[in-house]
Formats: C-alpha cells, structure tokens, sequence
C-alpha cells in the first residue's frame, strides 16, 4: 500500500465522508471491477496508483512480482517498452523518462492509450517531442493530438530510440551540481576459505577481481548520504544478456545505510564455460523511484560538496564494476600430490 518508509492512509468513500475504506484497497477494488478482458496487474496497479497519490500525496503504493501477467490468470503477456504521461499542463506534458534514461533532447514519442500493451493496429493519440530534460522525467511538447486533450497522465509513450547495451553501460550523470557523485558507492565482495567476506581485489595481470566459473560473490552498497536513495543494482553478462540483481523497483537505502545482497542465504555464483570474458555490473541510485524496465528490455565529472546543498528530486548517479570470469576447465589446477 506504501513505501517502507511511509504509511498507508485511509480515504473516505466519495459522497459519504463517514464510510472509510483503506486508500488502496478502495482504488483497487474499483479498477479490478473496471478492469477489462486480458488485463494484467501492471495495468490496474497504475491506475489504482495514481489514484491513491492524487487522495494521499505522501503514499506511493508499491508492486512486484510478474506485473504483466493477466489478473487472476496465468497467461503472461510480453511487456511493451513504454514511459507513462504522468501531468500534463496546457500544450505540454510530463512523461517518466529523464537523462538516466537515456532520454534526449528532441526525443520524439508516439503517445497510446492506458492499458496497450502492443502498438500493432492501435491507433495512437498522438506525438509529443521532448523540450527540456532532466534526472528523471522529461518536459515534451505535444506535436500531434487526435482526439483533443486525449493525452492525458496514465496514456503510454513509446520511442522508437532504442539504448544498446554498451550505451547503458556508458550512462552517467554529467550534471556538475550532483550532489550524488560518489556518494552511493558499489563494493564487489568474495569469500576467503573461512567463510568471512571481504572486497574482492584486483588481478594483477588482468587489472580487475578475477573470478571462476563456480565462485560465490556478493555486493556492498553503501549510500553516505544524509538522505535515502533508491538503488537499482544490474548484471551485464559477455553473453548480452541483463540482470537484476535487486529486488523490484522500490529498494531504499537509508542515508548512511548499507546493502549486502548474497551475503546470506541468496548464494550467487558466477556461472561461464567460455573463454576468459569481462563481466560488468552497474549500479543506478536516484532521490526518486524510478522504473527500470527498459534496462531488462536492451537487445543487447565532479561534484558538489557544499554540504547544505539540498538533494534534487531528479539526481543520480551510476557505478560499475567489472570482473574477469574464467570458465572452470580453464582455471588453475592446484599441483598433484606426491606419489611413493
């Protein structure tokens, strides 16, 4: 119903202020009755959401798990790559794509109603072209609108900007007045053989932690900030594929709080039968929640240290860190014993 870190309000029925129900559950009850034939979780939830945000600003329901899996069903239908609309004001909007998104300046998006989940013969609202970007969302002008003031919050904005993998790894706030820069930090952790972790060091030959086919590893995020963050936390295999190595989208770290994930009962090892190959993992951290998706979607300077300076709703940062992964076979085998 909320974030870890807020509370979940109660919201008096429209027309009856003395009927109260829980604010999310009067807004989901509603959409699933509204919901129509081969709708998923991911469409109602944005619309139970927004309403729940428009009655209670201070509380940001939350969702995982398979959201585009169909409602009390089991089929699961291929997400489409979208942004939402999330304002809009005159002949302008709001959509949730900003420079940490790889959104650009003159970025063009064709706009869909709520709930499309493919663009094949769907006949769209419109164009809008983006005008000023930042962290996280971007302002965009409406080119094209039919019917007049259809694009409205909730409507799916899709780009035919496609980011590569190697575009996403090169990702990085350049704003010199992020207060973020280096202040959300990503530690590669290995096991020694009594069974204590510590920060995994680099190869002297290859330049970087070096790890075999079979190795447990871990990772340390620490934010020194004054104030939580969101961390996204993603895996860039030599194969292309892409992983997420957090939990959802809505993972807060306290300020000046600490993240191991693997050092537990999640046991993660690295896992390639091929030649030696490099391994990057990349962290995203940001004041505000943002969806990531299109990470999981890819087909393939200084900063600020004035420490009153307040944080942006729209700063980021990233980190990565690489390893080199060597296929078990072709690791280093200890001597043979001696024989009589």
């Amino acid at each position: 119903a909320c974030r870890d870190d807020e509370i979940a309000k109660e919201s008096a029925i429209p027309g009856d202020e003395s009927v109260h129900h829980g604010a999310l559950t009067f807004a989901l009850v509603g959409e699933l009755q509204r919901a129509a034939s081969g709708a998923t979780w991911r469409d109602v939830f944005e619309r139970a959401a927004r309403i729940v945000i428009r009655t209670q600003p201070d509380q940001h329901p939350q969702i995982e798990g398979n959201a585009d899996r169909e409602i009390f069903g089991l089929r699961e239908l291929p997400p489409m790559p979208y942004v939402e609309v999330t304002d809009r004001a005159s002949t302008t909007v709001v959509v949730a794509a900003g420079s940490l998104h790889g959104a650009t300046m003159g970025t063009i998006y064709t706009v869909y109603p709520s709930g499309t989940k493919d663009t094949a013969g769907v006949e769209a609202l419109g164009t809008v072209e983006v005008t000023l970007v930042k962290g996280t969302t971007s302002r965009a002008r409406i080119v094209s609108e039919k019917p007049e003031n259809s694009i409205v919050p909730g409507t799916r904005a899709v780009t035919t900007l496609r980011v590569t993998t190697e575009s996403a790894l090169a990702l990085d706030n350049t704003d010199p007045k992020s207060r973020m820069r280096g202040m959300v930090t990503l530690d590669l952790l290995r096991r020694d053989p009594d069974g204590a972790w510590g920060v995994a060091t680099n190869d002297e030959t290859a330049g970087m932690p070096v790890f075999v086919s079979g190795d447990r590893i871990a990772f340390r995020i620490t934010n020194t900030l004054d104030a939580p963050v969101f961390v996204n936390l993603f895996d860039f295999s030599p194969s292309g594929n892409v992983q997420a190595k957090t939990r959802g989208w809505a993972n807060m770290l306290a300020a000046k709080g600490t993240l191991d994930i693997g050092t537990d009962t999640r046991n993660i090892a690295m896992k390639w039968d091929g030649d030696d190959a490099t391994e990057h993992f990349k962290l995203f951290a940001s004041v505000s929640q943002v969806e990531l998706q299109w990470i999981l979607d890819l087909d393939e300077a200084s900063r600020d240290t004035d420490p009153v300076a307040a944080l942006n709703a729209g700063d980021w940062c990233t980190q990565v860190k690489s390893i080199r992964v060597r296929g078990a076979e072709s690791a280093p085998q200890p001597p043979a014993a001696p024989t009589a």
